[in-house]
């Protein structure tokens, strides 16, 4: 396997658990505050330029595009993070 393949794999494995946090988030969005429905928004925002730079992958300089994707799913990953304690 080549390491763009290995990129892409790895990426896509990270973007699927995160699609797993969001979806039992979106479970209980009901029993959101304020705060947290914004905060939801714009992670919202942001998983979509996720989804968009995994399709790029491909495309991109596969190191630059991991960097990249990393970093915006470290931020979603924490926000998401963020919403699951304010709901505790």
């Amino acid at each position: 396997m080549s390491l763009t393949q290995q990129i892409i794999q790895t990426s896509e494995k990270l973007y699927q658990q995160l699609e797993t946090d969001r979806d039992q988030l979106r479970v209980q969005l009901h029993l959101l505050n304020m705060e947290a429905r914004e905060e939801w928004d714009k992670l919202e925002q942001q998983r979509e330029k996720l989804r968009n730079k995994l399709a790029s992958l491909s495309k991109d300089s596969a190191e630059d595009a991991a960097d990249t994707f990393k970093h915006l799913a470290d931020d979603v990953r924490e926000g998401y993070q963020r919403i699951k304690k304010s709901l505790q």
